[in-house]
């Protein structure tokens, strides 16, 4: 069970495995990104994604901002303001350059969790 757990996370710092967990899903969420964009670098500018795709990543986004605060707020707006989206049809066309940048934020705060491992 969890029970151990539960006490280290009341304590000032969050526990390692914990930090651990957001560098994998910074790296994960990164990697998810690039798997989306680099098959079709070559030609169109944009991608069209599920429109619950460009949440999840902007959730995330969130989630991570305090990792790399130089970078993933700077990403997440870009990407906010030139997605274009389509409610009816539940799709969002992204410029490619937009997601990659929020991928290398993404990337930036991994390393950054792990820089700050013990």
């Amino acid at each position: 069970s969890n029970g151990g757990q539960r006490k280290e996370e009341q304590g000032g710092s969050a526990p390692v495995s914990l930090r651990l967990d957001i560098a994998t899903i910074a790296k994960i969420e990164a990697d998810r990104i690039y798997d989306l964009i680099l098959p079709e670098m070559e030609g169109k500018e944009t991608v069209t994604v599920p429109l619950a795709f460009l949440e999840n990543v902007q959730t995330t986004g969130q989630k991570l901002e305090r990792l790399a605060p130089a970078y993933i707020p700077r990403a997440l707006d870009r990407l906010a303001g030139t997605a274009k989206i389509h409610r009816f049809r539940k799709k969002a066309v992204i410029p490619k350059q937009s997601l990659a940048d929020v991928a290398a934020a993404f990337r930036i705060a991994a390393e950054s969790a792990q820089g700050r491992l013990p």
